[in-house]
């Protein structure tokens, strides 16, 4: 189902009620990874994954706008 438009739905609906959304994806998962950069998420730090050996990105989005619920 990738391409379309369900994932960015899904981030934008979360984006309009909470401030800050943080999540973790694999950093191999390069197509995941330009996916969440393109929908505003950057990468806070590398982190040891739960199944080694991989590791994962920490990303973050941040509301630029006070429109969002408080998280």
């Amino acid at each position: 189902l990738q391409g379309k438009g369900i994932g960015t739905a899904l981030i934008n609906h979360c984006k309009q009620h909470y401030n800050r959304l943080t999540l973790s994806v694999y950093t191999q998962n390069e197509q995941a990874v330009q996916f969440y950069k393109n929908a505003g998420f950057h990468i806070v730090r590398e982190q040891e994954g739960d199944c080694k050996p991989h590791t994962v990105y920490l990303m973050r989005w941040v509301s630029s706008e006070k429109t969002a619920k408080p998280s």
